[in-house]
């Protein structure tokens, strides 16, 4: 594709830089207002181009926000990056999503070939220079936009963003990744204001998803057929997002009353209900333990 082919521009004016026409990557930088604000800043994986930082319309030195939609590495993991061209303007986000950036940004740095010194210090800046809100809420930013951050149902402080300009009168709302209904642990996604310009994600928009307690019914046979043969079952889940899920489902068939009529085996052999029993559950992540901890603490 060629650089022209990368842009899309209305106005005031969006400019992709990362995550058109691939999964990963996720970039795009909005300018209103005489602002330069980018929305995501994520690491392109597998075989996702990446659009060099010193071929950026505006260079890092003269963003004058970001603004992120959650904490997963193809929407966040291009923030070291960032702070070392020169980014030092702030980082707004949700109060779960900066809770995440700080072990979601040590892990990804540490298969990189910056040193730990090196890290823990764009850490520490990132975590300095980044900001928590609410959802729900209209907030000013600067010269007569504002914004709001909603549910998006993805992962733990997952949001889309609705920017509006009152001259010229104006919308734009990045809906960042997108989540179902009556998702484990997580708000509901909920529907945005009216826009102008709608920049969708549609990584599942041509596919249905099974309905989530038939998802559950599945992992309960897996498991009975397991503990039929006397095997193990190994779930290979990313730290942050499906390992809380998966846990929370694995809770329910072992304790949820409807579960526990459908699965009675599965109760007997509950290492929650009974830690003698011959079920036990493990994490083995550090990263996911960790995750899971923040989510334990944010519902607290």
């Amino acid at each position: 594709m060629s650089k022209r082919g990368r842009f899309a521009k209305v106005s005031p004016e969006v400019i992709h830089l990362g995550g058109q026409h691939t999964v990963t990557g996720s970039c795009h930088l909005l300018q209103i207002n005489g602002l330069n604000i980018l929305v995501d800043c994520g690491l392109a994986q597998g075989t996702d181009a990446v659009y060099p930082m010193e071929k950026w319309p505006v260079p890092p030195d003269e963003l004058d926000f970001v603004f992120l939609t959650h904490a997963h590495i193809d929407h966040i993991g291009r923030l070291p990056e960032l702070i070392e061209n020169g980014f030092h303007g702030e980082i707004i986000t949700t109060h779960p999503t900066k809770a995440l950036l700080g072990p979601m940004l040590r892990d990804a740095m540490g298969f990189s070939e910056k040193t730990d010194d090196q890290a823990a210090r764009l850490s520490r800046v990132i975590d300095e220079q980044s900001w928590g809100f609410e959802y729900d809420h209209k907030f000013d930013l600067k010269n007569g936009v504002r914004f709001t951050l909603g549910p998006a149902g993805h992962i733990l402080g997952s949001c889309f963003i609705r920017f509006v300009s009152d001259d010229p009168p104006w919308s734009v709302v990045f809906s960042g990744d997108l989540g179902a209904k009556d998702t484990p642990i997580l708000p509901d996604p909920s529907i945005p204001e009216p826009c102008d310009l709608l920049i969708l994600e549609s990584t599942y928009g041509d596919r249905l998803h099974e309905k989530r307690k038939d998802r559950v019914r599945r992992l309960g046979k897996v498991l009975i057929s397991a503990i039929s043969d006397g095997g193990k079952v190994f779930i290979p889940a990313f730290a942050l997002g499906r390992t809380q899920e998966l846990i929370y489902e694995i809770d329910r068939l072992l304790s949820d009353p409807d579960f526990q009529l459908q699965f009675p085996a599965l109760n007997s052999q509950s290492a929650i209900q009974n830690p003698k029993s011959s079920l036990p559950v493990f994490v083995d992540s550090p990263l996911g333990l960790e995750i899971t901890e923040i989510y334990s603490s944010l519902a607290k």
